[in-house]
């Protein structure tokens, strides 16, 4: 009889050490709150990307691709297009659409 009662005192500690080992491990775990709309929105909170373009006689192309990528509400994206040694118009489309956007370089 004491043998089994010894085998249930184990068995019980056991699951309590686990049981507290986990509250622990929740309690330090961090916490993701939902942020305010202002918060979630402003451009200090988003890490800033930049997304790099190579384009090679694009031209047929490149103007939808560039205007996509304009289109994105990603507070902090820049949009960097290089012309690999086009021969078709594709350097001229990158150069039309440089001057219209701010977040848009463009580099021969």
């Amino acid at each position: 009889m004491s043998l089994i009662l010894i085998y249930t005192i184990v068995f019980c500690s056991i699951w309590i050490l686990v049981f507290l080992g986990f509250s622990w491990t929740l309690k330090n775990t961090p916490q993701f709150h939902k942020k305010s709309e202002n918060q979630a929105n402003s451009q200090y909170n988003w890490p800033s990307l930049s997304v790099i373009v190579p384009a090679c006689n694009e031209a047929e192309h490149i103007e939808s691709a560039i205007l996509s990528l304009l289109d994105q509400d990603y507070p902090n994206l820049e949009i960097i297009a290089i012309n690999d040694r086009s021969t078709d118009e594709t350097g001229g489309i990158l150069e039309r659409l440089a001057k219209t956007s701010h977040d848009y370089r463009y580099c021969i």
